[in-house]
């Protein structure tokens, strides 16, 4: 399994942030009920032969916005946000964080793509993968995920890093 190197601090484009929030709105998407500011630690979600996917879904409306993080990163990346106050310090959850921003506008969902790690290095609860897999495998997963969750189109996919290729 890939081991990924701590890391201290990550920021989500705020530029990726407005074009989901952009499109959102442009799509016609009313006003949400308030958004589920929760634990965030998500659900696993069956997805056939024996795994599983961790997903986290908030907010309602549509399109609904799929997070997808960057290279080993779980959805946690899109929760938990930087102290400006405090450099280098452990990123915190936040109401101010990607997920919960854009879940007050429409729904939003996030999920711990198969072998990857939870900012605090542990790994998520999703059923791991054999290493290296391909970007192929991973939308095969995102779409069986999203049906078995119930999520329905239209989607907006916004990714960080390995994510957006």
């Amino acid at each position: 399994m890939w081991a990924r190197r701590p890391v201290r601090a990550r920021r989500v484009s705020v530029a990726a942030v407005t074009l989901a929030v952009s499109l959102a709105l442009l799509a016609g998407a009313g006003p949400a009920a308030a958004a589920d500011d929760g634990g965030g630690s998500g659900r696993p979600v069956d997805i056939g032969g024996g795994r599983r996917v961790v997903l986290d879904c908030r907010g309602s409306g549509s399109p609904t916005v799929v997070l997808v993080s960057g290279t080993g990163g779980a959805s946690d990346e899109w929760t938990h946000v930087a102290d400006p106050a405090r450099p280098g310090a452990d990123l915190k959850p936040d109401p101010s964080a990607v997920l919960p921003s854009l879940a007050r506008s429409t729904r939003v969902c996030a999920y711990d793509r198969p072998g990857t790690t939870r900012l605090d290095g542990a790994p998520n609860r999703s059923t791991p993968v054999h290493r290296p897999t391909t970007a192929a495998a991973g939308a095969e997963d995102l779409l069986a995920l999203l049906a078995a969750a119930g999520e329905h189109p239209p989607y907006v996919l916004v990714g960080a890093s390995w994510g957006g290729r």
